[in-house]
């Protein structure tokens, strides 16, 4: 059985956040200072419910799009929802059910943005025990009503000006741009 962990209500450069997760969130959005970034910058809400993003970034790229993108993120811990070495199973526990509709109402609520702010880019860190994060983009409903994820890579920026970009997972890792598109 998973053990719950407790939040650490955590103060970085002045702002009072809930955890110390999010701080380390907000310490690495600050590694690019060309990136503005926000924690719980609003409230989504509609009739079948509200949502309170963790961040709102601007000045990633998104391979697929055209510009800069605004990002909402929802950072969560390395055992939240669906865990990977849980798909070479044959069967399921109560505790993996619980695990993929914990994921699945967060995403349902992550779609409530998409309402009011159609062209952002939803997107889950989950936090690695080897690394910082795992990121998946929160995409509309599947044909069942379903809400459904798919994997993102990042394409790291560095301080000379590349600004981070995020690639859907399986694109070509040589990216076919412009020279100059990463340079902000």
């Amino acid at each position: 059985m998973t053990r719950e962990l407790k939040p650490r209500p955590t103060i970085y450069k002045g702002i009072h956040m809930r955890s110390r997760l999010e701080a380390s969130f907000a310490q690495w959005l600050d590694s690019w200072p060309f990136l503005h970034w926000e924690y719980e910058p609003c409230a989504f809400a509609s009739e079948g419910g509200q949502y309170l993003p963790d961040f709102r970034a601007e000045g990633f790229r998104a391979t697929w799009l055209d510009g800069y993108q605004r990002v909402y993120f929802e950072v969560k811990p390395s055992i939240f929802g669906w865990q990977p070495e849980w798909d070479a199973l044959t069967c399921t526990t109560p505790e993996m059910e619980r695990a993929a509709e914990q994921e699945s109402q967060l995403e349902r609520k992550m779609l409530l943005i998409a309402q009011s702010d159609p062209t952002a880019l939803l997107v889950i860190a989950r936090q690695r025990k080897e690394g910082f994060a795992d990121f998946m983009q929160v995409v509309s409903f599947e044909e069942d009503g379903e809400p459904y994820t798919e994997p993102l890579e990042l394409i790291a920026g560095d301080q000379d000006g590349y600004i981070p970009a995020f690639a859907q997972a399986g694109a070509p890792a040589v990216p076919p741009w412009l020279p100059g598109y990463w340079k902000r």
